[in-house]
């Protein structure tokens, strides 16, 4: 079947990239199923509007509305954070 070790070694590198992008891609599919874009945006921007009342700002704040969506949802925060991430509503620096 295989020529040789380096052969084979190829061929498994190969079918272990292809499954590491079919599990991105999966992860990003339940994201998306999970948490619709059109929800989140308007979930998130409602807690925007409601911060902006309070006395909690910055990463804090940011850190509140996460864990709001994440309770909302029913997801967990890093799929919160990679959705946020993805549709552009905040940007990496926000988060960090």
């Amino acid at each position: 079947m295989y020529r040789n070790d380096v052969e084979y070694l190829d061929w498994l590198q190969s079918i272990s990239h292809l499954l590491r992008n079919m599990d991105i891609q999966a992860n990003k599919f339940a994201g998306q199923l999970l948490v619709p874009s059109f929800q989140l945006e308007e979930k998130f921007n409602e807690g925007v509007s409601r911060l902006r009342d309070s006395d909690v700002f910055g990463s804090d704040g940011l850190c509140v509305i996460m864990r709001e969506l994440a309770r909302y949802f029913n997801v967990s925060g890093e799929t919160v954070k990679i959705r946020l991430l993805n549709d552009g509503l905040v940007g990496e620096v926000d988060i960090e």
